[in-house]
């Protein structure tokens, strides 16, 4: 059983930097992943850099928004 198995996390700026590299670490231990940044491009190589590591558990895991979570309207409307 992976550390994070039936576990969801919600990681903002997930297209680069820190928060990239917190998506692809608890994807790879079985977490579920809700991920969103500004950065439409960054977002989907996140995803699918998640998505990869994740071939062996069975599924892909990883959910994505492209939003602003500093934005109160744009966190209304998603």
């Amino acid at each position: 059983m992976n550390r994070f198995e039936n576990r969801v996390v919600l990681i903002t700026g997930a297209a680069s930097g820190i928060g990239r590299a917190t998506a692809e670490r608890l994807g790879t231990e079985g977490a579920d992943l809700f991920c969103t940044d500004v950065n439409a491009d960054g977002l989907a190589e996140t995803a699918a850099n998640v998505a990869g590591a994740r071939a062996g558990l069975g599924q892909a895991g990883v959910e994505t928004l492209v939003s602003d979570v500093a934005d109160p309207e744009a966190c209304a409307s998603a």
